[in-house]
């Protein structure tokens, strides 16, 4: 009887107690998507490292098609080895012949900026 006269108590408190305070709003606030820095002179950052994923089905002459290089950009070296002047990319790649479970890691340059494009070998 104890027990049942403290349950009736405390619910008729709750009640005056949220007739008092009124309703609660939550509101969900969607964050703001951040618009696309741009460095000097105009140019978008573009992320310090690109990840490419390449099957074991594709040739290593197909594997220019897989870069994406952005207006002004150039491969200067192809796993830390600078491309000699006049020398084809697609030589030094065939060179290199990464198998499955390997990797090459090219570094891009562009006016402004330097980042790294690495192509995991499945």
């Amino acid at each position: 009887m104890l027990l049942l006269r403290l349950l009736t108590t405390s619910l008729c408190a709750a009640a005056i107690v949220i007739a008092v305070v009124g309703p609660i709003r939550v509101t969900v606030v969607s964050p703001v998507q951040p618009t696309p820095s741009t460095a000097c002179c105009g140019f978008e950052r573009l992320p310090p490292v690109t990840v490419v994923d390449v099957a074991a089905a594709i040739a290593p002459s197909d594997f220019g098609g897989l870069i994406q290089l952005h207006a002004g950009e150039r491969i200067t070296a192809v796993n830390d080895r600078p491309l000699a002047e006049g020398r084809p990319l697609l030589d030094l790649v065939a060179e290199l012949a990464p198998r499955a479970g390997g990797y090459l890691d090219l570094t891009v340059m562009s006016e402004v900026a330097e980042r790294r494009v690495l192509m995991l070998l499945h």
